[in-house]
């Protein structure tokens, strides 16, 4: 049942008469929601991948200068999914883990992850569903803009949502968007489509994306948030 039925079929219930077909209506219009529509139905519960923190569905963006660590609590994020055990003092959802990383080597990724699980007196085994991408020495920029301006998906973005389709992550995180967006900053309809174009993953996997991110050159507001 299309729009114009469910609200013809609501006029009727209050003795309204329907809306006439529109012959002129936009080939592609816009999903318009009426939200009598939703009662009695359940409100779908939010999900979490850090509690009030890191939702489902979604792009989260984790700011800070260069150096100050963003890599290493990303890391640490997801062995701490595998290993079931807190973050930060919160606890954090159980499932696999995808690491898009441009900044770092495998050797270093190796480094930090042992690192890591020494400090909670397990091992490098024990991080089950855990994926790594090491692209520091390989272009990781996931979209580009076209010559109209519009950010399309790169094939490195194309080989990511496959690895997410086989995987099935729980969480992705991209470190960092100056290294996956190909776009200006200073365009923000670009910035939007890009950030648009992860969030596309995150409801197609049904998972966290977190993005990690360096705050403006010009000292104002992160760009991705």
């Amino acid at each position: 049942m299309n729009d114009l039925s469910n609200m013809n079929r609501l006029r009727k219930e209050m003795d309204l008469p329907p809306l006439p077909a529109n012959d002129n209506a936009p080939a592609k219009p816009l999903p318009v929601i009426d939200p009598r529509t939703w009662q009695g139905v359940p409100v779908k519960e939010r999900q979490w991948f850090v509690e009030g923190l890191i939702p489902a569905g979604t792009v989260t963006s984790l700011s800070g200068d260069g150096g100050t660590g963003k890599s290493q609590l990303a890391l640490q994020l997801i062995a701490a999914s595998a290993l079931r055990c807190d973050w930060l003092g919160m606890p954090v959802a159980e499932g696999p883990c995808l690491y898009y990383g441009a900044e770092d080597t495998a050797d270093e990724l190796h480094r930090r992850l042992a690192c890591i699980v020494e400090h909670h007196n397990r091992t490098l085994a024990d991080l089950t569903g855990v994926r790594l991408v090491p692209m520091a020495e390989r272009d990781a920029v996931l979209a580009m803009p076209n010559r109209f301006g519009q950010m399309e998906p790169t094939p490195a973005f194309k080989e990511l949502c496959w690895e997410a389709g086989q995987l099935r992550p729980k969480l992705i995180v991209i470190d960092t968007s100056a290294d996956a967006f190909g776009g200006d900053e200073i365009k923000r309809n670009q910035v939007r489509q890009f950030v648009s174009t992860l969030r596309s993953l995150a409801i197609e996997i049904d998972c966290a994306v977190l993005l990690l991110s360096h705050p403006s050159l010009t000292g104002g507001c992160p760009v991705f948030c």
